[in-house]
């Protein structure tokens, strides 16, 4: 009982973890009026945020609304 426990939870381990590893995570402010998402938790961006700075994944960020930050997205437009 106690192996096959403890390769249920092995297997529960690392399959959270391939999927972290699937999904990007950016970052947003908790302030209602916020409206971007960012890749850098210290970017310029969130020098107005009057709320929390949270780590979320892009598609939640995507599926409230957000756009991407002009700062940290810069480079990957041009």
């Amino acid at each position: 009982m106690k192996k096959l426990t403890l390769t249920l939870f092995t297997f529960l381990l690392f399959s959270s973890f391939s999927s972290v590893k699937t999904s990007s995570g950016v970052y947003i402010c908790t302030d209602s009026k916020a409206k971007t998402y960012h890749s850098s938790y210290s970017c310029k961006g969130f020098g107005s945020c009057k709320g929390d700075i949270k780590g979320i994944s892009m598609e939640q960020a995507i599926k409230m609304g957000r756009k991407s930050c002009k700062i940290c997205f810069e480079k990957e437009i041009e």
